[in-house]
């Protein structure tokens, strides 16, 4: 499934895949969705705003990737939940920063 515009609640079972602000010939900034669960499929974000979603089982995967990063930026907003040996991929050279009062401690924080 692509998702160019905005979009709630889409679940992503096993073998499934969802891609974020990118369709065939174009990037969307303005692209966006929230409560995303992903139980052992695939996201795939490129370009929006990503709000409240969970990643879990061992195929789970989310990826973020910025192949325009100053003209399409992705941003993450609320809880993102990697579980259950999910993977997160960042990609492409984006600049990501975790937020130290979710959790992190000085020196495990990705910058």
């Amino acid at each position: 499934m692509q998702n160019l515009g905005q979009d709630s609640a889409t679940k992503v079972n096993s073998g499934g895949q969802y891609t974020l602000g990118r369709s065939k010939d174009e990037f969307q900034a303005l692209a966006r969705a929230e409560d995303l669960q992903v139980a052992g499929g695939t996201a795939i974000v490129y370009a929006g705003t990503l709000a409240d979603a969970s990643v879990s089982g061992a195929t789970g995967s989310l990826s973020l990737i910025t192949p325009r990063d100053n003209v399409t930026p992705v941003k993450l907003e609320g809880a993102v939940r990697i579980t259950d040996s999910a993977t997160l991929t960042l990609g492409n050279g984006g600049r990501y920063h975790a937020c130290r009062p979710y959790g992190c401690q000085p020196g495990q924080c990705l910058a």
